[in-house]
């Protein structure tokens, strides 16, 4: 078992290695856009006010699904949270496939959903008050995380991509053989998306488990 769980571990760093310059790049986008997003928030505007509504847009989705757990996880109901947990965990995973690799395949798609992603996100930072020291950093810790799945997923589908563009990448002549050992690389990388999401998830329903014991919704999410 601890022999297979390094191997896991040395395959991770490895994947991570050998695509850090993309990795790399997109972050920095990533972080860039996010931060224009902070800078037009505290200026306002029509472009806060579409932010604002396409969050609103977003809560009533997460609320159709969510709204049926609230009472038992307030109450701290083990399987309530497990299964919480469960569904933040899915939600966030089809959101990486679909919003992030599957366009970044086609590259300008998926790039320009991460500077809009991006934007959103700065936006959606502006202003934010919580009660305490500690409820700021757990609610950044959750939202970094999420961000840099966002930036694997992404990197993996940019990959996939550029392999089948210039299957050098791949160091293979062939496009057919690149498309599919990018794809293999998609997979590794999510292995990695996947630990994290599952860790986030724990940390996003016990947050939200707090929010609700102070009175909040919990939908949207926001510190307590």
């Amino acid at each position: 078992m601890a022999i297979a769980a390094a191997g896991i571990r040395r395959a991770s760093f490895g994947i991570i290695r050998k695509h850090a310059y993309l990795i790399i790049g997109v972050g920095l986008l990533y972080a860039g856009a996010i931060v224009l997003g902070l800078i037009l928030g505290h200026m306002g505007g029509p472009m806060v006010e579409l932010a604002q509504r396409l969050g609103e847009s977003g809560a009533e989705g997460v609320e159709r699904v969510f709204g049926r757990f609230r009472e038992p996880v307030r109450e701290g109901d083990i399987m309530a949270l497990a299964l919480g947990s469960l569904l933040v965990f899915s939600l966030n995973m089809l959101g990486n496939i679909t919003h992030f690799t599957l366009p970044g395949v086609l590259l300008l798609p998926g790039l320009g959903f991460l500077l809009f992603s991006g934007w959103l996100t700065g936006v959606s930072l502006t202003g934010l008050q919580a009660s305490s020291l500690a409820s700021y950093g757990w609610y950044l810790v959750m939202v970094l995380l999420e961000l840099a799945t966002y930036v694997l997923a992404l990197s993996a589908g940019l990959n996939v991509g550029l392999s089948l563009l210039l299957p050098a990448r791949q160091q293979v002549p062939s496009r057919l053989r690149a498309f599919g050992l990018a794809w293999r690389d998609a997979y590794r990388l999510y292995r990695i998306i996947a630990v994290v999401l599952a860790f986030q998830a724990v940390l996003e329903i016990l947050y939200v488990r707090q929010v609700l014991v102070r009175g909040g919704t919990g939908v949207p999410l926001t510190p307590y």
